[in-house]
């Protein structure tokens, strides 16, 4: 499929980017399921978070993925809805709640690590194929971003001549 001319640009980087991130969604979401494995890929970061972590509340787990607290807790709506996590008082608090695996969870956990290593390993290849590794460019565009944004970019380049 070849892109209309407006979108051959630098300019519509975000429209590639997001049809790459939707085209991997839906390959991996395809690759869990050829595994065996019935989880939705946007809730195995969640699973394997607490598998590595333990148990947490959703403002730990929302830290440690980098995403908000909301998003945390659309994700979590399938697993509890499935069984393979729980709520509990947070001992340490009783007005939060910490999620945990359950006995069902754990093994799921611990099945979706070999997919993982497997995933490693295919990402790995790819990259290479690419000649360029694309998960340690993802950091760096972040860092570079937070450090001068687009608007500031933007405003530098319409102060110069």
């Amino acid at each position: 499929m070849t892109e209309a001319a407006p979108f051959q640009r630098p300019a519509a980087f975000l429209l590639r980017l997001s049809r790459l991130h939707d085209l991997l969604t839906v390959q991996l979401q395809t690759a869990l399921t050829d595994s065996g494995h019935d989880l939705k890929t946007h809730t195995t970061g969640v699973l394997n978070l607490l598998h590595h972590s333990g148990p947490a509340t959703i403002t730990a787990l929302s830290g440690g993925m980098g995403v908000s607290h909301q998003l945390v807790s659309q994700r979590l709506s399938p697993l509890l809805q499935a069984g393979l996590v729980e709520l509990e008082p947070d001992p340490e608090d009783g007005r939060r709640k910490r999620v945990s695996l359950t006995d069902s969870g754990k093994q799921e956990a611990q099945a979706l690590q070999a997919f993982l290593d497997q995933l490693d390993r295919v990402y790995l290849e790819l990259f290479e194929e690419l000649g360029a590794d694309l998960d340690a460019l993802i950091p760096r565009a972040q860092a570079a971003l937070s450090a001068r944004s687009l608007s500031d970019r933007l405003k530098g380049d319409a102060q110069c001549p």
